[in-house]
């Protein structure tokens, strides 16, 4: 009877655990290679969507277009994505620490800005930023190599 307890306990939190976003843990069979591209393909969604937010104002700005906001505002490509998740691949234990605090803070800014940029005012969403780096001192560090490597994604 113990036993069956036991197991039916077990089972009921693994459920949980399922359901509630931010619970999974590298023991349930995610490989840390795997873990990394999906925080990667996370953070690169929250700044396709901070170049989202940021370009709605071409016009206002005196850019060309929409399409010229989003390369002046650094869109990512697939050959980019690529390369960040091969660079963070070099040491996925301490780039999954670094990429589930980064995360947030990347949708935290996203909601920021929405929320606080106006078109009109460069300096409406610099709140964000201010935030943003506040968070970020509570990060943990890259290697030199990742971060080398990382900055040639983007050169």
């Amino acid at each position: 009877m113990k036993q069956s307890i036991s197991i039916s306990l077990s089972l009921s939190l693994s459920l949980l655990c399922l359901l509630a976003p931010g619970c999974a843990t590298q023991d349930d069979g995610d490989e840390p290679q795997e873990h990394v591209s999906q925080l990667v393909d996370q953070e690169v969604d929250e700044l396709q969507s901070q170049v989202d937010v940021i370009c709605d104002c071409w016009n206002d700005w005196g850019l060309e277009s929409r399409s010229s906001c989003e390369v002046d505002a650094l869109a990512i490509g697939p050959s980019q994505v690529r390369c960040m998740k091969n660079a963070y691949a070099q040491d996925p234990e301490i780039s999954i620490d670094y990429l589930e605090c980064i995360v947030p803070l990347e949708r935290e800014y996203t909601t920021c800005i929405n929320q606080r940029l106006e078109c009109y005012d460069v300096d409406s969403a610099d709140p964000c930023y201010d935030d943003y780096l506040v968070g970020l001192d509570d990060c943990i560090g890259l290697p030199t190599n990742i971060t080398r490597d990382l900055d040639a994604c983007f050169e």
